[in-house]
Parts: structure tokens; C-alpha cells; sequence
């Protein structure tokens, strides 16, 4: 059977089937031929399948991981700790996936770590507030409970 496929962003073929792997042809390769709806993945195709058996695809950045995003703790430290510091770091957590996914492996790393700085900047920040409120509340109770004379002095 005879299929078309997009290169470029534009039509190619027909070509054989057999033809298609050395034309390039990745599962994720529109393809379309007679009897098909519309251009669907090659990987997706039933009959292409066999195609598809023995390639293993490629580790995009060699053995490197995927830097951690860090996106459940940046919102934790925007939610319950310091929001005006929260914010940058869900915006470089969300960076860090796009930036991955378009082959800037370096520039998925730096928002890596700029999201754990803001992430931890937010929530040393937000801790400090809380322990300084506590700290002006028993003050505050204390000036009170002393200028009163004491927690038994109206008996």
C-alpha cells in the first residue's frame, strides 16, 4: 500500500510502506493513504506497526535526567507560605518542562534551580512573617497582662 507522509510540514509520497523508515518516517510522522479518515501518527497506523518493532527511540539529552521541576513545593510555599516570592518560583517550575521538551537542556537546569531558590526564598520568608507575628502577639499579651496586674487582680 501506498502512503503519504509530512516532511517539512508538507505532504510527501506516495511511497511504499516499506520505503517509509528510510525516508526518515518516526512514529510520530503523519501519515495518510487511501481508506484513512485523516493523517494519523505512523506509530499509531495497525499496519505500520511492524515498522516501529525494533527501533528504540532516541534518549534526548543522553543519559541525563529531566531536572526536577520542583512545581508541588513552589505552590505549597505560594499557598501557605509567601506569595509574592511563590510566584516566580511556579513560573520557573513551569519553564523547566517547556524548556526540556525543546532540547534546552541547560536552560532546564537553570530554571530548575531558580524555581528551588524561589521556592525556598518564599518559604523561609513566610516562616519568618508567622514566627515574628507570634512573636509581637506574646508581647503584646505580655504589655497587656502586666499593665492589668496580673492574671488574678480583679479578685
Amino acid at each position: 500500500m501506498k502512503y503519504h507522509y509530512v516532511k517539512d510540514g508538507q505532504p510527501a509520497g506516495p511511497v511504499e510502506e516499506s520505503e517509509l523508515i528510510g525516508l526518515g518516517v518516526t512514529r510520530e510522522t503523519l501519515v495518510w493513504c487511501k481508506g484513512m479518515a485523516e493523517w494519523t501518527k505512523a506509530g499509531n497506523v495497525a499496519a505500520l506497526a511492524y515498522l516501529f518493532a525494533n527501533n528504540v527511540p532516541n534518549v534526548p539529552y543522553g543519559n541525563q535526567e529531566r531536572p526536577k521541576t520542583h512545581l508541588a513545593p513552589a505552590i505549597l510555599a505560594t499557598i501557605f507560605c509567601c506569595w509574592p516570592f511563590g510566584v516566580p518560583a511556579i513560573v520557573y517550575a513551569a519553564l523547566v518542562e517547556r524548556r526540556y521538551s525543546n532540547g534546552d537542556y541547560e536552560g532546564a537546569k537553570k530554571a530548575s534551580r531558580t524555581a528551588l531558590m524561589w521556592t525556598r526564598i518564599s518559604f523561609w520568608v513566610g516562616l519568618i512573617i508567622v514566627l515574628l507575628v507570634i512573636a509581637f502577639e506574646v508581647l503584646v499579651f505580655a504589655g497587656l497582662f502586666a499593665s492589668t496586674g496580673g492574671l488574678f487582680s480583679a479578685f
